[in-house]
Parts: C-alpha cells; structure tokens; sequence
C-alpha cells in the first residue's frame, strides 16, 4: 500500500505540471532578458567556460561566434537554463537570470512559454511528419493560449521557412537542410520572446541561410531576444546588433561588430591570419583568410 506521505509527496512533486503556467510578460524593448555574471563551468577536470558576462536585450541580436571548441554551444546551455546537472556537484559558478529570474526559479511549461532553443542536431525518434512536428513547438501553449490560434501560427511557421510544401513528409526522408528548417519553423511556432539558436545555418544553402538570419533579425526588430550561435562572421557581420567573441571560454571581445571585427584579434583568436575590409556598398566588415 502506498503511505499518505508518498501520496503527498507525489502531489507536491506533480503540482506544478498540473497548474496552469504563469503566462509571459513581454519585457520592453531595451531591458534585459538574459543575464550572464561569472559563468563558469567545468567539465571532466576542463573548463569550458571562465567567468563569462554577456546580457541580451529585447530588441538585440547577439551573435556568439569563435573557434570550435571555444564555448559558444556551452554558453548557450548555460543561459538557456539547459546546463543544471554539474550544478549537484559544485563544479559550476555564477549566476544566470531569464527575464529576471533564475531559470530553475520556473517551470519547465513557464520556461518553454518564455524561451525556445533550437539545438545543432535534429534527434527525432519517430517517423513524424512535417506538420506534426511544427505543431509540436505549439505544446507550452495547451491549456494558456487561445487553441484558434495554433493552426494559425504553425502555418505561418512553415511558410516563412519555405517548409509548407513539406507538409506531409515524414522527417527521416528529408535532406539535411530540408531537417534544420523545418526544426527552426519548430521554434518559431513556440512564439517565444527568446530565441536560441544553435549553428541554425550549418546545413543550409546560401538562400536559406539568409532566409534564417532574416527571420531572426526580424524577430529582434519586433521585440523579441535573439542569440545565434554562428561559424560564418560575414552573416554575424550583417545580422548580428552584437557579437560576443568567445576564445577558449572566454569572452575575447564583444560589441557591434564594426568595432570588435578586428584583424589582428580575429587572426589571434582564429590562429589563422585574416583581413577585414569593409563592403563597397554597405561598409558592413567583409572578413577574408589570407591564403
């Protein structure tokens, strides 16, 4: 027999995935959604990340950008609040707060109502189709929003990343970049105030790639927080309001990217010599490796 005190202790563990989440607040444009004070975090005796600072605002585009290995997807983690399972054995430091409160401060359905992450794979375990999955991104939203309204913002989702005629594809058989759209029209569909965003242009061609960061600046434009992970600095160069440059765990530099885009720290952090010479037409930093 199960005891009253298992009884309640199984209430008060389920209590909170019971109750309806706390709807979002949007914060104004300018304030802070994320920020980062002292991150550090260590892993298998290295330190993938020393004393970062980094604040995004509504508003903002933030790039992070850096060799591999730098920290970028770490960081990322780290501010999403996916980052907790090294927090039980003290081996990480500083603080992180999402709209103003640490993120294990909220539910999982108050997290997911307030930030979408888009991660660098795709793992989907069943044969969903397109339409099914893009509707998944709708999930936070059951039981808070008005239901009219999901079928609405889900094709609204595929039709900006051009996924809408993939509707009825079952997503094993897509191609790689056909996958990294249809998971970022995921997140959109989430219709969150914070994006984040994991090498989203990696599988992608240079139309959708342009098609990605555009929808994400527009977002920014709009209100919303942005943070991209991003290898190519010409698109960080043209989308990004800033960019944090990460060099083994730390932050090298970071600022608009017309004053942190330098030769000689981009040669340095890169380890590979490189010009930066502005656009003819729109003076936005060209970054090119001497070959």
């Amino acid at each position: 027999m199960i005891s009253n005190t298992l009884r309640r202790r199984a209430r008060a563990a389920l209590a909170p995935l019971s109750r309806p989440p706390l709807r979002p607040v949007p914060v104004p444009a300018g304030e802070p959604v994320v920020r980062a004070e002292g991150v550090t975090v260590r892993r298998g005796g290295r330190v993938l990340l020393d004393g970062v600072d980094l604040t995004v605002r509504a508003g903002e585009l933030l790039a992070l950008v850096g060799p591999n290995g730098a920290g970028k997807s770490t960081l990322l983690s780290a501010v999403s609040g996916d980052l907790t399972a090294s927090a039980r054995d003290g081996a990480d430091g500083g603080s992180v707060r999402l709209f103003d409160r640490e993120p294990t401060s909220w539910s999982p359905p108050e997290l997911a109502l307030r930030r979408a992450v888009l991660p660098q794979e795709a793992v989907v375990g069943f044969p969903f189709s397109v339409a099914e999955l893009v509707a998944m991104g709708r999930a936070p939203w059951a039981g808070v929003g008005d239901p009219a309204e999901d079928d609405r913002i889900v094709a609204a989702a595929m039709a900006g990343t051009g996924v809408s005629h993939l509707a009825d594809r079952r997503f094993p058989t897509l191609s790689g970049g056909e996958r990294a759209r249809v998971m970022f029209a995921r997140v959109l569909a989430q219709d969150t105030q914070l994006l984040m965003l994991d090498e989203p242009t990696a599988a992608l061609d240079i139309h959708h790639q342009e098609l990605v960061l555009t929808i994400a600046r527009t977002l920014a434009r709009s209100g919303g927080a942005v943070i991209v992970v991003l290898h190519d600095l010409g698109l960080a160069a043209a989308y990004a309001h800033r960019v944090a440059i990460l060099s083994q765990g730390r932050v090298a530099a970071q600022g608009p990217p017309g004053d942190v885009f330098t030769a000689p720290l981009l040669s340095d952090v890169y380890r590979h010599e490189v010009e930066v010479l502005p656009h003819p037409r729109t003076g936005i930093p060209l970054v090119v490796p001497l070959r």
